[in-house]
């Protein structure tokens, strides 16, 4: 695969790769989780007191003093945490609402696969509507990397905006998980634009001589005889 197509699938490749590790998340992986709260003055319903909780695509985990992890798999999620302060206790509630179209990563990365495999066609194809499949695929799968990344950004607005209700001794931190979805789409929108100037640039057309009419071949060649006579 060579040209603007090789350049365009290794682009969109690594926007592939990007949004997958964003997509395995917590309880997974850790690494990758969407966002983060830490506040010693948090506890959960039992009341052992926890120092952050973190939050991913497939669930979160709350982490106590000592570092030990208790993750929540169900999918989607919601969670009521508790904080105390000035000895005054408030819970704030994040609804399956909020949790529910984190989901969107794993769509993005499978429209990602989908553009993928319309670009190799379009590579080995020579007819247009391969070309176009493939820009419209990309234009899709770049959409989709949009809408998960605005749906991190809201998720951890919400996340923050609720905890700063209930105590200001927060640090709500986005997660290294939306980072990577932020790189995705970059990604994904350099590799959609190579596609459509690939596909311009491929559409132009030019006539060939055999084609043209016989007056215009016979005065050119007229024109360019006299013009070495004169010379």
């Amino acid at each position: 695969m060579s040209g603007l197509y090789g350049s365009a699938f290794t682009v969109e490749f690594v926007a592939l790769v990007l949004i997958v590790l964003a997509s395995i998340s917590l309880p997974v992986f850790d690494g990758f989780r969407s966002a983060s709260v830490a506040n010693t003055a948090f506890f959960n319903p039992s009341g052992e007191e926890i120092s952050s909780i973190r939050f991913g695509v497939w669930g979160y985990c709350n982490f106590n003093q000592l570092g030990n992890a208790t993750c929540f798999d169900k999918r989607p999620y919601s969670l009521v945490i508790n904080a105390t302060a000035n000895h005054k206790t408030s819970s704030f509630t994040i609804p399956t609402s909020r949790t529910g179209p984190l989901i969107m990563h794993v769509v993005a990365a499978a429209f990602t696969v989908v553009a993928l495999l319309s670009i190799i066609f379009a590579r080995i194809s020579i007819k247009r509507f391969a070309q176009v499949i493939a820009a419209l695929t990309s234009i899709l799968a770049m959409i989709m990397a949009i809408v998960a990344l605005v749906i991190d950004i809201l998720f951890f607005s919400h996340v923050q905006h609720g905890i700063d209700k209930i105590t200001d001794l927060t640090k709500t931190t986005l997660g290294i998980g939306s980072w990577l979805t932020l790189a995705a789409s970059v990604f994904l929108v350099i590799g959609t634009l190579e596609l459509i100037a690939n596909s311009r640039r491929q559409n132009t057309y030019v006539v060939p001589v055999a084609a043209r009419p016989a007056s215009l071949v016979y005065h050119q060649e007229v024109i360019h005889t006299r013009a070495v006579q004169v010379y």
